[in-house]
């Protein structure tokens, strides 16, 4: 029986670039991963382009994560959530949670 299990990338940069998309993408191949997770800041053009067309060709997803970062941070009280709002972006898939 296979194990399910669904990689995860953290970049903690401004703008994640196609190389770094073709590493997870590499990866996701060897490990034989059907899904994997990518959170970043944002992404390239080409990046989101690769990400579609690695869709295409392997139908295996890479669910595009970005962080909206919040300005001033302020500390959260209490019954309140200090939760930083998500964007995803995968083939097939278009939503935003709060």
């Amino acid at each position: 029986m296979k194990k399910h299990w669904y990689p995860i990338q953290v970049k903690q940069k401004d703008k994640v670039g196609r190389p770094d998309i073709d590493a997870f993408e590499a990866m996701m191949m060897r490990e034989d991963c059907e899904k994997g997770f990518f959170l970043s800041f944002d992404y390239s053009s080409d990046a989101l382009q690769e990400i579609e067309s690695f869709f295409k060709r392997s139908h295996k997803v890479i669910v595009a994560l970005t962080v909206q970062e919040r300005a001033p941070a302020r500390q959260a009280g209490a019954g309140e959530s200090s939760a930083v709002p998500l964007k995803i972006r995968a083939p097939g898939f278009s939503a935003c949670l709060r």
